[in-house]
């Protein structure tokens, strides 16, 4: 289960939204920015894109392309390949929201990331940010021992 999403109301002032011509377009947007990964990456295969807007009216594989390339064009998502080893049927399409603005303590990832995406952009995810960046602070702070347990490293 994905966490809640903070959608901010900058979109609503973005150029780059504004600029979409049609408002099931901008939806999309929105609904992909609800299901993306911690870090901004989400499956874009024409199903899924169908699946999200089919509300909206995107229900044909011409119009979810469409839409893609209209998201593409404004340069909301980025498009990335992925090809597994035991995928037969050919590489999986994803997208990347490059200005993903999420804040959280703990990322997890559903979605490979895109090979060129810059690895100082991926925050630490192994869940010991808190005990390698913030504790050394802390135990200085208080003359080099926890103040719970009594540790001193």
């Amino acid at each position: 289960m994905m966490p809640d999403r903070i959608v901010r109301d900058e979109l609503l002032e973005s150029e780059k939204w504004l600029s979409l011509k049609d408002n099931a377009d901008r939806l999309i947007f929105v609904a992909m920015i609800l299901t993306a990964d911690d870090f901004g990456n989400l499956e874009a295969s024409l199903f899924h894109v169908r699946r999200l807007g089919s509300t909206y009216g995107i229900t044909t594989d011409k119009r979810a392309e469409q839409t893609i390339s209209n998201l593409t064009d404004a340069g909301l998502i980025a498009l990335y390949q992925v090809q597994t080893e035991n995928d037969v049927r050919g590489p999986k399409t994803y997208a990347h929201i490059p200005n993903f603005k999420q804040k959280l303590r703990f990322p997890r990832r559903a979605h490979p990331m895109p090979d060129w995406q810059e690895a100082s952009y991926e925050p630490d995810v192994t869940g010991n940010a808190w005990r390698d960046k913030i504790r050394p602070a802390i135990l200085e702070r208080d003359g080099h021992q926890c103040a719970l347990c009594k540790a001193t490293n």
